[in-house]
């Protein structure tokens, strides 16, 4: 047993507790709000063509469909993170759960077209907190030796992916419900959703947030309840006494968390962040929400078991991320790299003609931009301090919900006319170049932030492992 009195950033107090049981149930929490955001943002994608059947719509009006869900991410992006950061983590997380399960157990029994697009933004408002507030959660629980982990995470979307790809080929093949199609996929969703809301009561809110705020007592109880659940014995009361730089930040307005975010020292990375959001979603959105009609010489099971597969790729690209990170690349750099070939495999799926390469070609296209994403989700919030880190996660997001917003109406568009597939192609292949190019011009996370603006200066603690 080691008695020790140091002053210590909390992140390496974290450190000294290490991974366990307490990270493991908070990792499956955030995970499990991460599968939503993909499951339904590719099981919207699937279902659009079945809509549009359904109610005669046009692909413009597919495309207003597309773009509503993404304005609904853009705004959820930046107030969930907002709401985070005044309010409490726990607040946006629990809250954005509960409307997600509401909106889309409502949107089963949409009735016609202009509900249904209503419903879609809000949707997407409550993803964009699942999305955003879930990579900041991750990343104030995690000891910063493990960081690496939230690219891991990633793997979550594919697994949401996949689901969704399942629920398509299911409800199209096995449907002998006198009900569309697209509503009992919907309705098996919503089913998911509501466990996941249920599970997610039960979470704690973070030290981090808890310090910040200035409610010690609660954030030693946190603390402590994480060393008992991985078994570290704290044979001494937890003393904590803090240093806030920027203690009223959680009081601050939007324009005084914004100020923070563009002040000197992180005012380069938020503008480059912006660039690489905003244009790798723009190509993102269209192989999200168009990928069924660009393989439309195939039948419907076809392609959904083609973006099945495709979604299967999104789970090593990620976990290739979390490796790549934490190398002698670094997380620039992997993300330099994701994004860059992205580019490269759009202009192979454009020139594919045979199942095979189309099949290969779009699967690397995947496995390419989920490394990106998964890069990109855990190099954001550890470039910022904890005061502003939901914010920064929030700005960024927002920027790329912008541009996934604008793709789909001009995709539509350039899809209802002879030969717009190569230009709409062409187009995502130069958004993945420039998002590409502005990484370049990033920091690395690990030389910009060091630590927290909250410190613990005083820890009287005696630990050791049961």
């Amino acid at each position: 047993m080691t008695t020790r009195s140091v002053n210590v950033i909390v992140e390496d107090f974290l450190n000294q507790i290490g991974w366990g049981k307490y990270q493991n149930i908070m990792a499956l929490q955030c995970g499990l709000a991460w599968t939503t955001t993909q499951m339904w943002e590719v099981l919207i994608g699937l279902l659009l063509g079945l809509v549009a059947d359904d109610w005669n719509l046009s692909i413009q009006m597919e495309g207003y469909l597309a773009t509503s869900m993404q304005l609904g991410i853009m705004m959820g992006s930046y107030i969930w993170c907002y709401l985070s950061d005044r309010f409490g983590r726990m607040f946006s997380f629990k809250k954005s759960a509960v409307l997600l399960t509401l909106t889309s157990f409502l949107l089963i029994f949409s009735p016609e077209y202009y509900s249904f697009l209503v419903f879609l933004f809000f949707m997407g408002f409550s993803i964009g907190g699942e999305l955003t507030v879930g990579g900041a959660v991750f990343s104030e629980f995690c000891p910063p030796k493990d960081i690496n982990k939230l690219a891991s995470l990633s793997f979550t979307w594919g697994v949401g992916g996949v689901f969704a790809a399942l629920i398509g080929i299911f409800c199209t093949e096995q449907n002998f419900l006198p009900i569309t199609s697209w509503r009992i996929m919907i309705a098996i969703a919503f089913l998911y959703e509501f466990c996941i809301m249920c599970f997610r009561f039960k979470m704690d809110e973070t030290p981090f947030y808890l310090g910040c705020s200035g409610n010690i007592d609660k954030a030693e109880k946190i603390i402590e309840k994480i060393a008992k659940t991985n078994n570290y014995n704290l044979q001494k009361p937890l003393v904590l006494q803090t240093h806030i730089e920027y203690g009223e930040n959680n009081k601050k307005s939007i324009l005084g968390l914004l100020k923070l975010l563009f002040s000197e020292k992180y005012t380069k990375n938020s503008i480059f962040f912006a660039f690489i959001y905003f244009f790798l979603a723009s190509g993102y959105t269209n192989m999200l929400y168009f990928m069924p009609l660009f393989l439309d010489g195939y039948s419907l099971t076809e392609r959904y078991l083609i973006i099945m597969l495709q979604q299967m790729c999104a789970i090593p690209g990620t976990i290739v991320s979390s490796y790549l990170c934490k190398s002698s690349l670094g997380s620039k750099h992997t993300l330099s790299i994701g994004i860059l070939f992205s580019a490269i495999f759009c202009i192979l799926f454009y020139m594919a003609n045979e199942f095979a390469t189309i099949l290969t070609f779009t699967s690397l296209l995947i496995l390419v931009i989920m490394l990106a994403y998964g890069t990109l989700y855990m190099i954001t919030p550890e470039s910022y301090p904890i005061e502003i880190k939901s914010t920064g996660c929030g700005w960024s997001n927002a920027c790329g919900r912008t541009g996934g917003l604008l793709t789909p109406i001009a995709t539509g568009w350039l899809l209802s006319m002879n030969n717009g597939k190569p230009i709409v192609l062409a187009l995502c292949s130069l958004y993945f170049l420039i998002s590409g190019i502005s990484s370049f011009f990033i920091q690395e996370s690990k030389m910009l932030n060091k630590g927290s603006l909250f410190i613990y200066e005083k820890i009287d603690i005696s630990m050791q492992p049961n």
